[in-house]
């Protein structure tokens, strides 16, 4: 690489001296208003002797900003000698009550790295990385934090274009971040306890590289949501609500926004890092939830400023409408349709070479091949065997609920769904132990996928089932083989079966280098039976088509696992459908019996 060096000249050199020298002497002075801007130039009818702008002239003068200030395209918004008096600040004792560092955290707060003219309106961050707002105030004037703008003018030279918002108040620096100010407000303790319970939360609010607000809970509504549930602090009340409940309800009061009260229109939709929206409403002063509650502002408590974003105290705690799991079933609402989430997920499968689409089902498509209609119900199995192998590994029996499963629906409302179950219903339901690794992986991966396709947070997890509840198992008097092929017969040879799928979890374990002893599953169903059941609630979909599972145990003995129709039934609060889960009870004892050779 050449490097080249170029010499001033004399004549330049001199003109940068003087440049310089000049910056050290710039002042403001709305004597300088540039004639060219008069259209961008607001003077107010009272006379501009009487707004001077001496004191903060001093400020920049001893404090040397006035080389930051006086050069390229600035905005600044200049307290008036007047509002520096009324904090006891005037130009003769500035310099001697603040030292440099002080002055500058004022200046650097007072000042944007930008042109802002005086229709702009929004928040904007100022030199020293705080957010500020311009937004409007009575008889439509401009204002910066509310303080209204008396004055607007422009001053340039050759070397600066600099705008000058002239305003009767000292802007106050914001002490911290958001969520900072949240931890020092005396008013937001509890609050802050809640948030300390979740660091991405506490993330969310420290980020000072984006704006964000938060309609925040003042103590004495959150103590009324402790004596709801029974709880005596933050820790007890996690415990009571459980911890995705209460990070969704505290999620729903966040908006990844600057949002300032006056920037507001009446009935404006505000989307919330929760997922859920909520309203603004300026005939009742406060913000309407998805329960269409009304939660009024704090007097005198909006638009509080932190480096980062904007803090709204409200009179109580807001409730989104949080998807709640049914015995460990995520179900998550999205705005997309039943067709392009399953092509979504598809497609973001093909990308990762370990994942594996074992089958794809059509419910819906299933069930009008046999005359009956169901909305558009889709299921896709799929799984990792690096990661489902050591779940099987700890018990076989977990091989009825692998391959993983997304469950993609349209409800009778015309919502589209998606479902799958949980990793902690995995465990609950199997007896695994959390010491096993690929299980946090297994939830990081079923989540993220999920999350690409709902901007909804998963729902808590209640109601987890207890070790084999719903499990129905046989120990078969013939060889692992013989009971394999003798169900796919049983199966095959029923005109109104079909098999669906045939999966060997030991043959798969082995392709990744992981042993297991015998273990298979065979999905098969009739959608006469099947297509009723997801009638009644579609999310049984995920548990069908049914399955057997053949496996061997330690001791050479060979089992045959099956769903109990009246577990799923409980499940999945399925209702007056008890003559088909009898015949399907039936036929999964017969069909097993002949595998068992009883």
């Amino acid at each position: 690489m050449t490097l080249f060096l170029v010499q001033c000249s004399s004549d330049e050199q001199a003109l940068e001296e003087q440049i310089t020298g000049n910056i050290a002497f710039e002042r403001l002075d709305i004597k300088l208003a540039t004639e060219g801007s008069l259209e961008n130039i607001e003077i107010d009818k009272k006379s501009n002797q009487s707004r001077t702008l001496n004191t903060i002239n001093a400020a920049i003068k001893c404090s040397g900003f006035s080389s930051i200030l006086f050069s390229g395209n600035k905005t600044i918004f200049a307290p008036t000698d007047e509002a520096f008096n009324d904090i006891g600040l005037n130009a003769t004792n500035i310099c001697d009550k603040l030292d440099s560092k002080s002055l500058l955290d004022i200046l650097n707060y007072h000042v944007n790295d930008s042109h802002i003219e005086r229709y702009d309106r929004g928040c904007m961050k100022m030199l020293d990385g705080g957010t500020a707002f311009l937004n409007t105030v009575k008889r439509f004037k401009t204002a910066i934090n509310n303080n209204e703008v008396k004055t607007i003018y422009n001053q340039r030279k050759s070397y600066y274009d600099l705008n000058v918002f002239m305003t009767d108040a000292v802007l106050e620096v914001p002490a911290g971040n958001v969520l900072e100010t949240i931890q020092e407000d005396k008013d937001l303790s509890y609050l802050a306890d809640i948030i300390a319970l979740f660091p991405e939360l506490a993330n969310v609010l420290s980020d000072e590289t984006s704006f964000v607000s938060i309609f925040a809970p003042t103590d004495r509504s959150i103590q009324e949501l402790l004596i709801r549930t029974g709880s005596r602090n933050a820790e007890t009340l996690l415990e009571n609500v459980g911890a995705d409940a209460l990070q969704q309800i505290i999620s729903y009061h966040i908006v990844d926004d600057c949002v300032y009260i006056s920037g507001l229109s009446e009935k404006q939709s505000l989307q919330s890092i929760q997922g859920a929206s909520l309203s603004y409403n300026q005939f009742q002063n406060g913000v309407i939830d998805e329960t269409n509650k009304v939660i009024r502002f704090e007097r005198n408590a909006q638009d509080i400023l932190g480096s980062n974003g904007i803090i709204h105290k409200i009179k109580g705690v807001m409730s989104p409408e949080i998807e709640r799991s049914n015995a460990g079933l995520n179900v998550r609402k999205t705005n997309a349709g039943v067709d392009d989430v399953k092509a979504s997920i598809i497609n973001a499968f093909s990308g990762i070479a370990a994942i594996g689409v074992a089958a794809e089902i059509s419910h819906s498509t299933n069930a009008a091949s046999v005359g009956r209609t169901l909305n558009p119900t889709e299921l896709i199995l799929f799984g990792n065997p690096k990661l489902g192998t050591p779940i099987m590994q700890a018990n076989q029996q977990a091989g009825i609920d692998l391959p993983q499963k997304y469950l993609i629906y349209e409800d009778a409302e015309g919502q589209t769904r998606i479902a799958y179950n949980d990793i902690s219903y995995i465990t609950a339901r199997h007896g695994l132990s959390d010491d096993i690794p690929t299980l946090a992986i297994m939830t990081n991966a079923l989540n993220n996928f999920a999350s690409a396709q709902s901007d909804r947070a998963r729902g808590p997890i209640t109601n987890l089932p207890e070790k084999g509840e719903g499990l129905i198992d046989k120990i078969s008097q013939n060889t692992f083989s013989d009971t394999y092929i003798a169900i796919v017969n049983a199966i095959t040879n029923n005109p109104n079966l079909r098999v669906i799928l045939e999966l060997d979890h030991q043959a798969n374990g082995a392709r990744v280098g992981l042993d297991l002893r015998p273990t298979s599953l065979i999905v098969f169903g009739n959608p006469n039976l099947g297509t009723p059941l997801m009638q009644e609630s579609q999310s049984v979909a995920i548990d069908l088509p049914q399955k057997f599972l053949v496996w061997e145990d330690e001791l050479g003995a060979v089992h045959i696992s099956y769903n109990d129709p009246f577990y799923l039934q409980s499940r999945h609060d399925i209702k007056n459908s008890d003559g088909i889960l009898n015949t399907v009870a039936g036929a999964l004892n017969a069909l097993s019996n002949v595998g068992a050779g009883l």
